[in-house]
């Protein structure tokens, strides 16, 4: 086994590749949560060595699994923020959907559509490397939506866009 301070490192070293991973490129807190179930092992077996004699074990323990449920909160409390600047972001992306629809008597076949007339360029719903961009879905006999993952990779938040868009009469698209 390593010497304590190198496995010291090696810990925090883990947990902050864990939290990369999980809140910037993942988005969830599952990683998080397997790390701290792990950690929470670890100390354990930490916490009975020491119990049985080495004393320095059980504050390794606890220290262990204080790491590894900092990291956790640190993900959630992270993609909590993510999740918010999504829902702040989505009402301008469904405007901006709506004025196309308005002008054009359809909805886009894709958001890139919507850039530069209707807005500047399609915001990200999030930063995170995977799951990070709203999502579209629109044919011609369906319904259309739009979508961001809420807890990925299967949670999404979609937003029924012809519940929430007022039917247009008449149009003035261009031909």
């Amino acid at each position: 086994m390593p010497s304590r301070p190198i496995w010291k490192r090696w810990q925090l070293v883990a947990a902050a590749i864990v939290y990369v991973v999980d809140a910037w490129v993942i988005g969830q807190g599952g990683l998080a949560m397997l790390a701290l179930l792990a950690a929470i092992v670890l100390g354990v077996v930490s916490i009975v060595r020491g119990v049985s004699g080495e004393r320095r074990r059980i504050a390794e323990g606890f220290a262990t699994m204080g790491v590894f449920l900092g990291v956790l909160l640190a993900v959630l409390a992270t993609v909590i923020q993510h999740q918010a600047m999504s829902e702040r972001r989505a009402p301008a992306v469904i405007e901006a959907l709506a004025k196309y629809r308005d002008k054009h008597g359809t909805w886009p076949a894709k958001l890139d559509d919507l850039a530069p007339a209707f807005v500047p360029s399609v915001p990200r719903a999030r930063y995170t490397l995977l799951y990070g961009r709203f999502e579209y879905q629109f044919r011609k006999a369906d319904t259309p939506l739009l979508m961001f993952h809420a807890v990925p990779p299967m949670g999404r938040r979609v937003f029924d866009l012809s519940s929430m868009v007022p039917k247009h009469e008449g149009h003035d698209h261009e031909h």
